[in-house]
């Protein structure tokens, strides 16, 4: 309920907790550990024991009640399609403080139904996670880890409205990109990653998309260098273009310097208390770059100008008009990405409608 906090502030706060913690030995609980009368009544030291009990318990529970309460006060109803839309388009309102969609306690399951197409990261293979039933068979892949799968809702509806049906290839933290990474549990060779995208990018070729769209956490670059995530892309570039697909990667969506749902739970007279600077939300992707830089065949798609609206020197918000954005620090709603959907689709149009005219 208080919201995610620095650490001098978490550091100050446990120092400070010396203080009450000290006085309670001294002022309570050797007082009654000593007492005479305690030591020598069985009838009366089991009535303190029982009240020290009850005690905390009470009052562990009414914070509780407490803490439920604000953060049920923090949701608001669910809005419709056309509201979410206006409020991650349309003109910023400045809005500041008030409750949220979604609310604080349900935002970590706010997620697109392909959740369960997202292969967890000891799994190699999946089954066939297809949506849709366009008669033409026209077909879409979204491929990547969850950062590409956070970006189903919208894509789903964008390619059903125009005859497409869409299969879902994603993996946890595992990159589309040809590259050595490490097990995020473990730490240890991921083997399953580069098991998983090899048998993705041999299905890909197998059933020779019209449209893929890929996305991929930003940091991986940062984790194991640029260098690496740069030629890993190089890599799977080739593998993807072999197979006849026009080629879409979408620009990683920003990266919070808080959890977002725990901070708002604290903040709802506020939401300005859990914005992140521009500069530390909105890293570089060095593969959108090099994307943008050295392959015309594959259209970038930018959506951070609605997840970071405004100035160069403003704040990446983690609310927009009443809409929470992340889940956590670094994957949209599933509301947040719905409410993208039209100029997602405004992006998409073009390759889509490529791929309609060689229906007829």
């Amino acid at each position: 309920v208080a919201g995610s906090l620095p650490w001098p502030v978490k550091t100050a706060l446990a120092a400070a907790s010396a203080v009450p913690a000290e006085l309670t030995v001294r002022l309570l609980e050797g007082p009654i550990r000593f007492s005479p009368r305690v030591a020598t009544s069985v009838r009366f030291s089991f009535a303190v024991g029982l009240v020290a009990m009850l005690v905390p318990v009470g009052g562990g529970m009414g914070l509780r009640g407490f803490a439920t309460t604000s953060i049920a006060a923090a949701a608001a109803p669910a809005p419709s399609q056309t509201v979410l839309q206006a409020a991650m388009t349309g003109p910023v309102s400045h809005r500041e403080s008030g409750p949220v969609t979604p609310g604080p306690g349900a935002a970590r399951v706010n997620r697109p139904e392909s959740v369960d197409c997202l292969l967890q990261p000891d799994q190699r293979r999946s089954e066939e996670c297809v949506f849709g039933d366009a008669p033409q068979g026209r077909r879409v892949v979204l491929f990547g880890d969850s950062h590409a799968e956070q970006w189903f809702t919208p894509l789903r509806t964008t390619a059903e409205e125009r005859g497409y049906r869409v299969r879902v290839l994603s993996k946890a933290a595992c990159p589309p990109m040809i590259m050595k990474t490490r097990h995020p549990w473990t730490n240890q060779p991921y083997a399953a990653c580069d098991d998983w995208r090899s048998w993705a990018l041999d299905e890909i070729e197998r059933e020779r998309p019209d449209l893929i769209v890929i996305g991929s956490l930003s940091q991986y670059a940062e984790s194991y260098g640029v260098d690496s995530a740069v030629t890993g892309w190089d890599l799977v570039h080739e593998r993807l273009a072999a197979s006849g697909a026009t080629l879409v990667y979408l620009r990683d969506t920003p990266f919070m310097e808080v959890d977002v749902p725990v901070c708002v739970s604290g903040a709802v007279g506020n939401w300005e208390h859990c914005a992140s600077s521009r500069k530390t939300a909105l890293a570089e992707d060095p593969v959108a770059t090099r994307v943008a830089d050295a392959y015309p065949d594959v259209r970038l798609v930018d959506l951070t100008p609605y997840l970071c609206p405004g100035r160069a020197k403003d704040p990446c918000p983690a609310v927009r008009d009443g809409v929470m954005l992340y889940r956590d620090r670094n994957h949209l709603t599933d509301a947040a990405a719905r409410g993208l959907q039209p100029v997602l689709a405004a992006a998409l149009d073009p390759v889509l409608d490529e791929g309609r005219a060689g229906l007829h």
